[in-house]
C-alpha cells in the first residue's frame, strides 16, 4: 500500500515523535522536551516533532518503568475519509537494556486506540498492521497541563 499527501506525512510525523519510547534519550529536555508530573504514577513529555506537536503521556509503575504510553496521532483509523486526532498507544509488558539503557522489549501491544474497521484497515498512516488495540493506553487520557499562577 501506498499513500501520501498532507494528512499522511501529518500521521508519520506524530508516530514519529511516539518512537520516542524506543530511544528515551530523544526524550531530554536538551532536545527541546518539557516535562510535567501530572500526579505520582503520570507523566508528560511535551515536544515538537517536524512541526507537529506531540504530548507523550507515560503511565509509570511502581518501580518507575513505563506501564503505558498515549499520544493523539493523527489518522483514519476507521477509514472513513474523515482524518482527526486519534488516541495511539502502547502497552509495555518486557524490557531490555542495551549499554545501561533499559526501553521497552519488543513484542509489547501497540496500535490505535480508536475503532478498527475494514479488511484494509492497515495503512502505516492509520494502524499498522503488526500493531494491535492497546486497552490500557486508551485509559491514558491527556490531562489539561497545570494553571501557572
Amino acid at each position: 500500500m501506498r499513500a501520501e499527501g498532507p494528512d499522511v506525512s501529518r500521521s508519520a510525523a506524530g508516530r514519529g515523535g511516539g518512537e520516542a519510547i524506543w530511544v528515551p534519550t530523544a526524550l531530554l529536555p536538551r532536545f527541546g522536551v518539557t516535562w510535567s508530573a501530572d500526579d505520582e504514577a503520570h507523566v508528560t513529555a511535551r515536544y515538537a516533532h517536524e512541526d507537529v506537536d506531540v504530548a507523550f503521556h507515560l503511565a509509570l509503575n511502581d518501580d518507575a518503568h513505563i506501564e503505558s504510553a498515549m499520544f493523539k496521532r493523527w489518522g483514519d483509523p476507521a477509514e472513513t475519509g474523515t482524518w482527526g486526532l486519534h488516541p495511539f498507544g502502547v502497552d509495555v509488558t518486557a524490557y531490555a537494556t542495551f549499554d545501561g539503557v533499559t526501553i521497552r522489549a519488543p513484542g509489547a501491544s501497540a496500535g490505535s486506540t480508536a475503532p478498527i474497521v475494514g479488511p484494509t484497515a492497515s495503512s502505516s498512516a492509520t494502524r499498522s498492521p503488526s500493531c494491535i488495540p492497546s486497552p490500557r493506553a486508551a485509559e491514558l487520557r491527556p490531562r489539561p497541563p497545570p494553571t501557572m499562577s
